[in-house]
């Protein structure tokens, strides 16, 4: 794993969220220099705050990246069950890219089962059970933009989206930032910023803006 700070200055004066030009936003890239094989990348093309030409993972290899970041970690992060409430809630986000979850997986030496379409959910929810709660909400707490936010983050709102997830209901999608690569992409960014801080989901913005596959 090798990383570096990369510095933005005037980036949030030229967004307009803050008021001093010369303020500078520190990114920090990590690169996996032997990242797991199976995933999958894509482009968009966004217009938001600016045009860009993104290279990211697709809908699934982004699904697994987190799923292997909530199964593998030792010390599990509030900012990875609300990521994955966030992909839950978006009833017409496709299945995790098992090849490239698999692949991660066994990389880091987990020492479960091989993840399929038909036990994903129920392994995913055992490891719910084994974490602290109260900890992990209350490390996410001061990165949500809106502080209610903190109240979806519950044992039993995420054992009914694993193991009972609403029907998918083509042509009308659920409303937010899960609905396309490009909004997930857009909101993390500005939030992030917004904020200040580029702790939380630090991975998938540096996999997006710079096309490398990171270890999540």
């Amino acid at each position: 794993m090798k990383s570096a700070f990369i510095k933005f200055r005037g980036l949030l004066a030229e967004l307009g969220i803050s008021p001093r030009e010369a303020q500078i936003l520190s990114v920090r890239v990590e690169v996996d220099t032997n990242p797991p094989d199976g995933a999958i990348t894509t482009t968009s093309v966004i217009r938001k705050f600016v045009t860009l030409n993104l290279l990211h993972y697709d809908r699934p290899s982004l699904l697994a990246g987190k799923l292997h970041a909530v199964l593998s970690r030792a010390y599990t992060k509030g900012r990875d069950l609300f990521d994955l409430v966030w992909y839950l809630t978006d009833r017409n986000w496709p299945e995790p890219n098992f090849t490239f979850l698999n692949n991660a997986l066994t990389q880091t030496r987990w020492p479960g089962p091989k993840l399929t379409a038909a036990n994903w959910r129920r392994v995913v929810m055992k490891r719910m059970g084994d974490i602290p709660w109260e900890r992990a909400v209350k490390d996410v707490s001061p990165f949500l933009e809106r502080s209610q936010d903190v109240n979806l983050l519950t044992l039993e709102n995420v054992r009914k989206l694993l193991l009972d997830p609403p029907k998918s209901r083509r042509g009308h999608p659920l409303k937010g930032p899960c609905q396309e690569e490009k909004l997930i992409l857009c909101e993390k960014i500005y939030f992030l910023a917004k904020l200040q801080c580029w702790d939380t989901s630090i991975s998938t913005f540096a996999e997006i803006s710079f096309g490398f596959r990171l270890q999540l």
